[in-house]
């Protein structure tokens, strides 16, 4: 089934996020807000509609407090996500939508690299 976005812990989750941002651009600190990677090989498991509009309103909040957006969303392979144990009664192993192997964090490590020296945030190591 798909997950649904909950109200109320997303608009609790963006008041989180601004105060971060407020408070880094309060600091002087630059920040990285990003979209995080997800399969694409299957169907995702959330509303496609909520999914976007949860993206736009990270990017808008993101672009408000000066902070650099960047999605990477597409930035693991497919072939770098695992699969999980049955929840359902079948017992047939699931996609895992979270989690990747170690050359999809290398994949994210890259991106993440690439974004902070985009963006001009300094003082990331290789």
């Amino acid at each position: 089934t798909k997950r649904r976005l909950s109200p109320s812990r997303f608009m609790s989750n963006s008041k989180a996020l601004v105060a971060m941002l407020r408070s880094a651009e309060e600091s002087g600190i630059s920040a990285l807000v990003y979209i995080p990677p997800i399969r694409h090989d299957a169907e995702l498991p959330y509303d496609a509609v909520e999914y976007q509009m949860a993206i736009d309103t990270v990017r808008e909040l993101a672009e408000n407090y000066g902070a650099c957006f960047q999605n990477f969303e597409y930035v693991v392979p497919d072939q770098y996500w695992g699969l999980k144990e049955s929840t359902n009664v079948s017992g047939d192993a699931e996609f895992d939508f979270m989690h990747f192997r170690a050359d999809g964090h290398k994949s994210l490590a890259d991106s993440v690299r690439s974004a902070l020296s985009e963006c001009g945030i300094t003082g990331a190591k290789n």
